[in-house]
């Protein structure tokens, strides 16, 4: 069962990186690379909460079926987008990559080692953390929910550590005009945060607190933001406490967006843009995969400005969809049939 609050969510982040990687100068190109960050922490949010259902559910947790379920999810649409844009490199701009990218890609080793794409870094991110969350629950032999605010207090204490290891990486680099990093260790805090908003979720009373105070967490999550609109974008502000508090923003937006549906009643005003977003959002990950491709293979029609940007807006999302329908959802399908999930209700990956 899809949540429609979080499909929305999922498609402001495809949006911003769309918005951050195009040609267009504007507000939302300075704050796009964002996006990626509110991708991790929705990505720890849902990932958590299968976790979480499976243990519950049946009292143990198969690391095994586990990754076969995220494999039919990423591999597919990966493998396809890397093999066509190998091709299509070769032999539309004769260019060629050494083998050492192109298995970074293979292995999904990008975020440490030099890799061909700009955005693939984060599916190794997010691929890493599956290994991770995998062995910490092979760890667990027995589930024993009244230990479950020790558990929160250790993820609160990984946060603290993920962001003292940026600032011994980055305090050398504190004057530099912008130093860049996506090692895994330095940005999975926001996968982190996304586990702890799915342990709040299932283990406290939080969620009946969300809407009923829906203002007070939409200021808390605008103040949070801040350092995304008035910090340097790789500046040791920004690099450090900035991606925490960025962190903690998007994993109250998430929260949120788990509560959240859309009124029947809604004005259509609002009802057909967060409709897009929603729509946008179902097939975010195929967007997210195929977008610099469309960017990169528009450029030689010689488009420039707002135009090139529209264009590119509009090609990227179709191509995104269509490569959705064409290899995401039949495996998808023959996941579901061949590896169903344990509760009908589960909220789909």
């Amino acid at each position: 069962m899809r949540i429609s609050g979080l499909d929305f969510v999922r498609g402001i982040a495809v949006i911003l990186v769309i918005f951050r990687h195009g040609t267009y100068d504007c507000f939302l190109q300075h704050i796009g690379w964002s996006g990626v960050d509110l991708f991790f922490v929705l990505s720890g949010y849902l990932i958590a909460t299968l976790v979480i259902r499976e243990f519950l559910d049946t009292g143990h947790f198969l690391p095994g079926r586990f990754f076969i379920r995220r494999g039919f999810k990423i591999y597919p649409a990966f493998y396809c987008y890397l093999i066509v844009a190998l091709i299509t490199n070769f032999l539309v701009h004769q260019l060629t990559f050494s083998s050492s990218q192109i298995l970074a890609e293979v292995f999904f080793i990008q975020s440490y080692f030099p890799h061909i794409w700009t955005h693939t870094w984060s599916l190794a991110v997010e691929e890493q953390f599956y290994i991770v969350i995998a062995l910490l629950c092979l760890a667990i032999r027995y589930w024993n929910p009244r230990l479950v605010k020790k558990n929160i207090w250790a993820i609160s204490g990984v946060l603290m550590f993920i962001l003292g290891m940026r600032i011994i990486i980055c305090y050398p680099h504190r004057f530099d005009d912008e130093f860049t990093f996506m090692y895994t260790h330095l940005r999975v805090d926001g996968i982190v945060v996304g586990v702890l908003v799915a342990y709040l979720v299932r283990f406290t009373h939080i969620k009946n607190w969300v809407m009923p105070y829906l203002l007070l967490w939409l200021i808390a999550a605008g103040i949070l933001m801040i350092p995304l609109v008035f910090t340097k974008t790789g500046g040791f502000i920004m690099n450090t406490f900035g991606l925490t508090c960025l962190n903690l923003a998007f994993g109250i937006l998430v929260l949120i967006g788990s509560q959240w549906t859309l009124k029947n009643d809604a004005s259509k005003w609002i009802r057909i843009p967060v409709n897009m977003a929603s729509f946008i959002g179902v097939h975010s990950y195929s967007i997210y995969l195929w977008h610099l491709l469309v960017l990169q293979e528009l450029y030689r029609f010689g488009m420039s400005g707002l135009t090139y940007f529209v264009v590119y807006f509009i090609c990227a999302i179709g191509m995104g969809v269509s490569a959705s329908y064409i290899i995401e959802y039949p495996f998808l399908k023959w996941r579901d049939k061949l590896f169903p999930t344990y509760n009908a209700q589960q909220i789909k990956g």
